[in-house]
């Protein structure tokens, strides 16, 4: 039934002439279209777009829904293979193997860097970045201005797919394209990849020590932190024998690499997203690759320029291991930090929802609130004081949230529809009934 309401709603709001639509009710075939192995909203989508059929006229229009059905590939092999050249192809593949929309410049700079690659030498076509965009523009990507940021995104997520299938066969070119984009969405792909099967782990653990190699060739210039600590976590996850390991009499072996890729954090700036880089300095600590004065220092930083709750618990554990080192320098102001972050967070730290489990019973909602407090500064590795509790509750005001939530709750409380939804109760042939 959902697939039926997808298909009913792109064929009514799509433009399609009558006689195209006819297609769809000629012997009930919205019905194979429905029950297709190959189903799916892109697919749908694709279709019943009207811009693609100029050259498909209503007689042939089912034969064309069938060939793409039976074939969803189709959809793109022609325009990518036969209307562009190397270059749009290679601009094409960026947007698509970044995983998520991509600013103009951070596209510009990976397009730049990529036609440099050794591989890419024998590219042929329009070589210009925007003359190359003005002609994908719209086809196989698309350009969008919201205010002063341009980015770019795929015309259609379908496509995204046709390339992740086509090109997971082919390393040269994945290893082309993420070295040329460097951040953190492309491991993001490389990692679903291997999940969806798309790449073997043997390949995924070529792809990673592909890329360490070539951030190690361009000696860490330009790199983002967050990235090179991901790449280098991963790397070592695949290829545990590269990784730096203490010896019995605790000195490190092998330990070059991690160093080399330490110290890049360790001078670099702090970003928000920052956990990969936390994880991999505490690795680093670990295995006696940086001192205990170079982690006051590295921890000091992170602290004053701040983190999100993703990596607090992460920064935590750093903290700790100072203090088992007898240095507490770092301990009052990343307490301090932590209060102030919960304090400006109260709404999205503590749900009202669990606050407020045992119902109306204020003592109870009290002792509840005290116990996430503290289970939250606990997970962060810290120990408060009985004021900083008490102070974070007088400001979540129990007594008067409790009365905005419970009122709030019966004043707005709609009880559930008797009857189930019409589309529900509808059988697919009603829903497609050109009588209703």
């Amino acid at each position: 039934m959902d697939k039926a309401q997808i298909l009913y709603n792109h064929i009514w709001h799509s433009g399609l002439s009558s006689e195209h639509i006819d297609e769809f009710y000629n012997t009930k075939r919205y019905l194979k279209v429905i029950t297709h192995r190959n189903f799916n909203p892109r697919l749908i989508q694709f279709i019943t777009d009207i811009q693609r059929l100029d050259d498909v006229p209503a007689a042939g229009y089912w034969a064309y829904i069938q060939e793409l059905l039976d074939n969803p590939a189709k959809i793109w092999a022609h325009p990518f293979d036969a209307q562009l050249d190397d270059f749009g192809r290679f601009l094409v593949m960026l947007v698509a193997f970044n995983g998520q929309n991509i600013l103009e410049h951070d596209l510009a700079k990976a397009y730049a860097s990529g036609i440099l690659i050794e591989g890419h030498a024998n590219f042929s076509g329009k070589r210009d970045f925007h003359q190359a965009i003005r002609h994908l523009s719209n086809s196989l990507i698309t350009r969008v201005v919201v205010g002063e940021l341009v980015y770019y995104k795929l015309f259609n997520p379908s496509l995204g797919d046709f390339l992740l299938r086509r090109y997971s066969t082919s390393l040269d070119s994945l290893k082309g394209v993420f070295r040329s984009l460097r951040n953190l969405n492309v491991l993001d792909v490389l990692v679903d990849m291997s999940e969806n099967e798309l790449i073997d782990r043997k390949t995924k653990g070529e792809m990673l020590i592909s890329l360490l190699v070539h951030e190690e060739q361009l000696k860490f210039q330009g790199v983002d932190p967050e990235y090179l600590a991901k790449l280098y976590l991963l790397t070592v996850s695949a290829h545990p024998s590269l990784a730096a390991q203490r010896s019995s009499d605790r000195k490190a072996v092998n330990p070059l690499r991690l160093r080399n890729v330490t110290q890049v954090i360790l001078e670099g700036p702090v970003s928000p997203k920052y956990f990969n880089c936390l994880c991999l300095v505490k690795r680093a600590f670990d295995e006696d690759i940086m001192s205990i004065d170079e982690l006051e220092v590295f921890t000091l930083k992170v602290i004053s320029v701040g983190v999100g709750d993703d990596e607090l618990p992460a920064l935590g554990e750093l903290v700790a291991k100072l203090e088992i080192d007898n240095v507490f320098q770092a301990s009052e102001p990343f307490s301090d930090f932590a209060y102030n972050y919960i304090c400006e967070g109260l709404d999205d730290i503590f749900s009202e929802g669990d606050v407020f489990t045992n119902g109306d019973d204020y003592y109870a909602a009290c002792k509840q609130l005290g116990a996430m407090i503290e289970d939250k500064f606990a997970s962060w590795q810290i120990a408060p004081s009985r004021a900083m509790i008490d102070e974070i509750m007088d400001a979540f005001d129990v007594r008067d949230r409790m009365k905005n939530y419970f009122d709030d709750s019966n004043s707005h409380y709609t009880s559930r529809p008797a009857e189930p939804r019409l589309l529900e109760t509808l059988s697919i042939d009603d829903l497609f009934s050109r009588d209703r």
